[in-house]
């Protein structure tokens, strides 16, 4: 199996979804202050490899129920277009989710997270001892 036509098809869904989330997060933070905050974390990994991490811009929402609301929609469309290489899961309290495609020996990965705006998910930063 090719990994190309997955990682383009993957591509152009994650810059529709991104897109989208870029518009109504403007729109949200136009109206009030921020409090949530929807992270991206994009995660590759290729034979032989150590996954690779990417993280995006975090984009504010005034509360909590726009930024799951933004989930939502992207696990809705990721359902519907559906593919037995290609996988959603979404936590309980569905404030993230994680998509991934699988392809020869490797995956491609990104989960989103709504979180408040104190709360950095990515790994601490090293102390500049």
């Amino acid at each position: 199996m090719n990994a190309r036509p997955f990682a383009v098809s993957l591509a152009a869904l994650l810059a529709v979804l991104t897109l989208s989330a870029c518009v109504t997060g403007l729109a949200s933070s136009e109206r009030a202050k921020c409090a949530w905050m929807l992270w991206r974390e994009d995660e590759t990994k290729t034979p032989n490899k150590l996954p690779e991490v990417e993280w995006a811009a975090p984009i504010a929402y005034a509360d909590r129920a726009a930024c799951v609301a933004v989930i939502n929609d992207n696990v809705t469309r990721w359902e519907e277009k559906g593919s037995p290489t290609q996988s959603v899961e979404r936590t309980s309290s569905g404030t993230a989710a994680e998509f991934r495609t699988r392809y020869d020996g490797g995956w491609l990965s990104t989960r989103f997270r709504c979180l408040p705006d104190t709360v950095d998910p990515r790994a601490p930063k090293a102390s500049a001892r």
